[in-house]
């Protein structure tokens, strides 16, 4: 990466762990509210399933919830650079009373992830599109625990590294290549999940292995 990318290159980086931290996190909260091996809230008492199966839906919508921030997020950072959109905007912001709302969007300018992705936004003119795949991607995997195909394997990560490529290469002023990045991020989607098996294992929150390639093995 040239010494002139590199700072939005990390930037671009931590905003791919921002947003792919969201579900290991609420995952291991949930776990923990749980304990281990057996269903109890976090002062220990013993829970029946529906209390089980709300207790994991209140970490499901808090994941979706963080994930709705940060497309609402990035979505006003490419509005306010439309033109268009300006006196739109202004007149939005103007006349919303929405406490809630003024304070979710308040909250961006104290998240220094988003700063940063923010500049490297505006500098490099990343392509809204890539942006948009990679945090669908990320919010369509919050509910999968384990894929059923190897192309499901596959197209995870064609939305997910390939993306990450993608704007990687824009931020180093290239964006003419994509044909080549399928097959780099194909091979790194499957080395970096080859790896990641043995912790998700032990930690029982998840395999990249899909059901048909296990089947093929057993």
């Amino acid at each position: 990466m040239p010494a002139s990318a590199r700072e939005a290159y990390f930037a671009l980086r931590a905003f791919n762990v921002e947003i792919a931290s969201i579900k290991d996190a609420s995952r291991l909260m949930g776990g923990r509210s749980r304990g281990i091996g057996q269903n109890t809230n976090a002062s220990g008492i013993l829970l029946d399933d529906n209390e089980t199966s709300e207790a994991g839906t209140d970490s499901s919508l808090g994941s979706r919830l963080r994930m709705q921030w940060w497309r609402d997020a990035i979505t006003g950072i490419y509005d306010s650079m439309d033109s268009s959109q300006i006196g739109l905007q202004h007149q939005q912001s103007s006349s919303s009373s929405d406490p809630l709302l003024n304070s979710l969007v308040a909250s961006r300018k104290h998240n220094p992830t988003f700063r940063s992705q923010e500049q490297v936004i505006r500098t490099h003119g990343l392509t809204h599109t890539f942006l948009r795949r990679l945090m669908e991607a990320r919010e369509v995997d919050l509910d999968v625990m384990q894929y059923e195909t190897v192309r499901d394997v596959a197209q995870y990560g064609e939305d997910t590294v390939s993306n990450v490529l993608y704007l990687s290469l824009e931020c180093a002023g290239v964006s003419s290549i994509q044909s080549a990045i399928f097959s780099i991020s194909y091979i790194e989607n499957l080395k970096l999940q080859s790896s990641a098996t043995s912790h998700f294992c032990d930690t029982k929150l998840r395999t990249f292995i899909s059901q048909q390639r296990l089947c093929m093995v057993a």
